[in-house]
C-alpha cells in the first residue's frame, strides 16, 4: 500500500480514525523520509523490578475472571439459534419464547413436513405429531413430503417426521399421538399454544378448527393442491373467524380434490407449509413488526409466481363452533358424514360415518370383473378390447401394453360406445386407475345399448395389488 498523506494524517477529523484503510495504513507503515520522529517519553523502568503502580493485585495471585454479560439462552442456543437471534425484532426475547412454547401439527405430508422441519430448527420446545392411524410413507410422497426419506418407506409417517425433526434438532421434545379424533381432539388441541392444520380432507379442517374453537387455541391452516395453495389464521382473538365460519357448508364431494388424485408440484405444499411454520413463529414468538395472517387469506398461483390476499369477514356471532352461543359438541359429532353433505349428528356414543372407498354406479350388477378374471381374458387378445379412459396425462405415465386411451370426458363422442358386428364374439373392458371413472364409462355403455362390456374392479391399482406388481403404482 502507497500513500503520501502521513503529513496530514495528524490533521485528519476524529471520525477518520474509523475508516479501516486507516487504521491498516497506521500499523504496516514503516519508516521513511516522511515519518515523524518519535514523541520523547521518559524511560521505561526495568522489567525485573515493575512499579507497583502497574500492578493492582499482588504478584502471587491471579485477577479474576472478566464479567460476561447474563442471557437467559445456554451458549448452545446462542451459537444454534444465532442468525434469527441477531435480527433485532426477535433476539433473546422471542428465542425465550420459542423454548417454552408447544406446537401441534396435524398432518405430516407435503405441508407438514416443512412446517415441522422449520419449526424443530427455530427451536420450538415442543413439537406434537399426529397424522391418520395406519398412514405410512409411500413413495409417491417423496417428491413433496421432505421430512420422509427412501429408507424409510413403508414406516408411519409420524415416526418418519419425528425421526427428522430430532435429527435436525435434538434438543427439541417431539411428542407423537396414535389418532386425531372427534372424542380426544378438544382435550389434545387444548395443550398446545398453536395448531398447524395441514390436513387433506375436508372433514379433518372442520374437526381441526372446531377443536380450536373449543379450546380458544390459535390455528394456523394451509392448503395446496396442483399449482394453488393458500393460507390463513384462524380462532386467533375475538372477532377472528373460525373455518366454519368462513365456510358454513362444505362442497360437494364431487367437487372435492386430492393430490393423490389431481396432483401436486412439490414445490406448492412446500411454500405453503414454510409459510404456516412463519405464522406459527410470529404468533408463538411475539416477533416485533409483524402482523399475522388473521383475518387475511393468503392465495398463491404456483403458475405465475403470483401472492395476493383476501380480506375475511369477522368471527360470526352465529357460528355453531366459535359464536356467542356455540351448539357443536365435537366430541359427538359426525364429522366425516357432514363432509359428505349429511347433517354430521351422530348416534349414541359420537362415532362418525367412514366414507366409502369408492362412489358404487348402481344398475351394474354382474358387469363387473375382479383384476384376476381380467387375466385370465388377457391370455387370449382376440376375444377384447381394452378402453382405458383415464386422463391423457395418466395414460402417458403408464399403461397396459393393448390399451386404447379414450378419455371419459370424451367417450361419449368418439365412436367407443357403438358396438360392431363382432360384439357377441369380443368384449369391451373398460379400466382406470382405481375403478371409479370404468364404472361411469359402463354405465354409460350399458345406456347406449351395448350387450358385451364390463368394466375392472379396482382398475390399474387392484391389477398392480392382484396381478402384477411390476405394473407402477400412483
Amino acid at each position: 500500500m502507497r500513500c503520501n498523506a502521513w503529513p496530514n494524517a495528524r490533521r485528519a477529523k476524529p471520525h477518520h480514525c474509523y475508516n479501516p484503510e486507516y487504521v491498516l495504513f497506521f500499523l504496516i507503515r514503516t519508516p521513511s523520509s516522511t515519518t515523524p520522529p518519535p514523541l520523547p517519553h521518559p524511560p521505561l523502568p526495568p522489567i525485573s523490578t515493575p512499579p507497583s503502580h502497574i500492578h493492582p493485585f499482588p504478584p502471587t495471585t491471579h485477577p479474576p475472571p472478566r464479567p460476561t454479560m447474563s442471557t437467559p439462552l445456554p451458549p448452545s442456543s446462542v451459537e444454534r439459534y444465532s442468525r434469527q437471534l441477531l435480527l433485532p425484532t426477535f433476539g433473546v426475547r422471542a428465542q425465550t419464547k420459542l423454548q417454552t412454547s408447544r406446537a401441534l401439527i396435524v398432518g405430516c405430508g407435503g405441508l407438514g413436513s416443512p412446517a415441522l422441519l422449520y419449526l424443530a430448527g427455530a427451536g420450538v420446545s415442543v413439537l406434537g405429531l399426529v397424522d391418520r392411524p395406519h398412514d405410512v410413507v409411500d413413495r409417491s410422497n417423496l417428491h413433496r413430503q421432505i421430512a420422509h426419506a427412501d429408507a424409510r418407506v413403508g414406516q408411519s409417517k409420524v415416526a418418519s417426521a419425528a425421526a427428522a425433526a430430532r435429527a435436525l434438532n435434538p434438543h427439541v421434545v417431539i411428542e407423537t399421538h396414535a389418532e386425531f379424533v372427534a372424542r380426544n381432539a378438544v382435550e389434545l388441541v387444548s395443550t398446545y399454544h398453536v395448531v398447524l392444520d395441514c390436513t387433506d380432507n375436508v372433514a379433518a379442517r372442520y374437526l381441526v378448527s372446531d377443536a380450536c374453537a373449543a379450546a380458544k387455541v390459535p390455528l394456523v391452516s394451509g392448503a395446496a393442491i396442483g399449482m394453488e395453495g393458500q393460507l390463513t389464521v384462524y380462532c386467533a382473538g375475538a372477532d377472528t373467524p373460525c373455518y366454519r365460519c368462513v365456510f358454513p357448508a362444505p362442497p360437494p364431494p364431487s367437487c372435492v380434490g386430492s393430490c393423490d388424485a389431481a396432483g401436486v408440484l412439490g414445490p406448492v405444499p412446500g411454500v405453503i407449509g414454510t409459510m404456516q411454520a412463519l405464522e406459527a413463529l410470529k404468533l408463538l414468538g411475539g416477533i416485533e413488526k409483524t402482523t399475522t395472517l388473521r383475518r387475511k387469506l393468503l392465495l398463491f398461483d404456483a403458475a405465475d409466481s403470483a401472492f395476493r390476499t383476501v380480506k375475511l369477514r369477522p368471527r360470526a356471532r352465529e357460528c355453531p363452533a366459535c359464536g356467542d352461543e356455540p351448539s357443536i359438541e365435537v366430541a359427538r359429532f359426525a364429522y366425516e358424514a357432514f363432509a359428505l353433505g349429511r347433517d354430521g349428528k351422530a348416534p349414541v356414543g359420537g362415532v362418525t360415518v367412514e366414507a366409502p372407498a369408492a362412489n358404487a354406479v348402481p344398475g351394474l350388477d354382474g358387469l363387473r370383473i375382479s383384476a384376476e378374471k381380467f387375466a385370465g381374458i388377457r391370455k387370449d387378445a382376440s376375444k377384447y378390447r381394452l378402453i382405458d379412459v383415464r386422463p391423457e396425462a395418466e395414460f402417458a405415465m403408464c399403461h397396459l401394453e393393448e390399451a386404447k386411451s379414450y378419455p371419459l370426458a370424451d367417450l361419449p363422442s368418439s365412436g367407443v360406445l357403438v358396438e360392431g358386428d363382432d360384439a357377441d364374439t369380443v368384449q369391451t373392458i373398460f379400466i382406470c386407475r382405481r375403478g371409479n371413472s370404468s364404472q361411469k364409462a359402463l354405465k354409460l355403455a350399458v345406456e347406449r345399448g351395448m350387450q358385451n362390456a364390463v368394466d375392472v374392479i379396482g382398475g390399474l391399482q387392484s391389477w398392480h395389488h392382484k396381478v402384477d406388481a411390476n405394473f407402477p403404482l400412483y
